[in-house]
């Protein structure tokens, strides 16, 4: 029995959620595909799924098992990888976590270069504003904008970007432009729900970072959408400066209390620990730092 195909027969059918689906994935037949993972039962002698006229599901033994095989087929994907962009073009398939106004603005580019420049190379890029755990959502590699916390992962930056306090150039007009932190009190605010902090926003000052509560009028989990309703005078905003790059050179939105403002933060490539690195990781990261420093995500700050 090939065990290797066995294994990625039985992972394609956890991830496809049924024998037919993995059969399509892996271009096998579904009675193939169901050998497969009926040898590796025996193998095993244990069950790994259980199998209705409906449907399969993964019995707790199965489960395990998943778990432990799926980065052993990873570093097998990574190792045959490695040792083929040795000999020519990356190729096969990565898979890419990012955030999506971030990656809808700015990632695009960087994706379709890199199409162009490696014919057999494929992305699959999942946008989602949100925390995505690379090993349990089978990621290569996520884009993270932040401050990221302590972590198993390898981080690499890529890019600074700023966060902009801002208001819409009608909405200060209307309600007067703060000169300290405590005027942000009488004012209406928008908030970016994506960013970490809840009803606070950080404040710079000696000694460290404070913690401001405000008055939060509207809270939305998209920067792009938070944007729209600061340029429609609903409140000043917190925003990372990639989104409102344009908003600001025109002045139709207006940065406020830039003093107060803490460090800015920053995008980052993030990945985890491989004693053999995929080359497409590796490729990725270093296409990503060359174009983002040609091409920063964030303009200069008026």
């Amino acid at each position: 029995m090939d065990t290797v195909t066995s294994m990625k027969a039985f992972c394609a059918v956890v991830q496809e959620g049924g024998f037919s689906a993995a059969g399509r994935k892996l271009k096998l037949s579904k009675v193939l595909v169901s050998k497969y993972v009926g040898q590796l039962e025996d193998r095993l002698g244990a069950r790994l799924f259980y199998r209705t006229t409906r449907k399969v599901r993964l019995t707790p033994t199965g489960e395990a098992y998943y778990l432990r095989v799926t980065p052993l087929l990873h570093e097998l994907d990574d190792i045959e990888a490695r040792v083929r962009d040795e000999h020519g073009e990356p190729e096969g398939l990565l898979r890419v976590a990012a955030p999506t106004s971030f990656a809808e603005i700015h990632l695009m580019p960087l994706v379709a270069a890199m199409l162009e420049k490696y014919p057999g190379l494929m992305l699959d890029i999942r946008l989602a504003d949100r925390y995505v755990d690379l090993l349990e959502e089978q990621v290569d590699l996520a884009v993270r904008i932040g401050y990221l916390p302590d972590s198993s992962l390898v981080a690499q930056k890529l890019a600074d970007i700023p966060v902009v306090w801002c208001a819409s150039a009608t909405y200060l007009e209307r309600q007067g432009t703060p000169q300290t932190p405590a005027d942000l009190m009488r004012h209406r605010v928008v908030f970016d729900s994506n960013y970490s902090g809840g009803d606070y926003w950080p404040v710079a000052q000696e000694g460290g970072i404070a913690r401001l509560p405000l008055h939060k009028r509207v809270s939305v989990n998209s920067a792009r959408a938070a944007k729209e309703l600061a340029l429609a005078g609903m409140g000043l905003a917190r925003l990372p400066a990639f989104v409102i790059g344009d908003e600001l050179a025109s002045g139709e939105l207006r940065p406020v209390l830039q003093e107060y403002w803490p460090e800015a933060s920053a995008v980052y490539a993030v990945y985890p620990h491989r004693r053999h690195l995929s080359v497409r990781v590796r490729l990725f990261v270093e296409e990503a730092k060359v174009y983002f420093g040609t091409n920063p995500p964030t303009p200069p700050l008026v």
